[in-house]
């Protein structure tokens, strides 16, 4: 019973609204993006079991704000992948260009990742729990 309630306490805690969740990228990575991005779509999958699970939120940048994010992400550590790094993952479909920035963030069973595409101005957070 203790677990039912802890998972959908859990789940309510995952469905924060996009500021939350914009506050939330910001802090792991240490960057300021808020101003920068426009929330476009979520994509949620936790398994019921034991609350493993990814969420990827596709955003798109702001006119104006495509070179400071390249900036950001690169003075915080951000390396570029090919579109072949992510075969075979839940990001392989959020991947539209041939290269991405990549950065990420492992903390206790969590990854957080940032992809930034700079030709279709997408920028997408990723957070699994494994």
């Amino acid at each position: 019973m203790n677990y039912k309630i802890f998972f959908l306490t859990f789940l309510m805690f995952l469905s924060c609204n996009d500021s939350n969740l914009t506050s939330k990228i910001e802090s792991i990575f240490d960057l300021e993006v808020s101003k920068s991005i426009k929330y476009v779509s979520k994509k949620e999958e936790w398994n019921e079991f034991n609350g493993d699970g990814y969420r990827i939120v596709n955003y798109i940048v702001e006119d104006g704000y495509n070179w400071e994010i390249q900036l950001l992400m690169k003075t915080k550590g951000a390396v570029y992948r090919s579109r072949d790094y992510f075969v075979c993952s839940e990001l392989e479909n959020a991947i539209v260009s041939d290269s991405v920035l990549y950065l990420s963030k492992e903390k206790l069973g969590e990854s957080h990742i940032l992809l930034y595409d700079s030709t279709q101005k997408t920028f997408v957070y990723f957070y699994e729990i494994h």
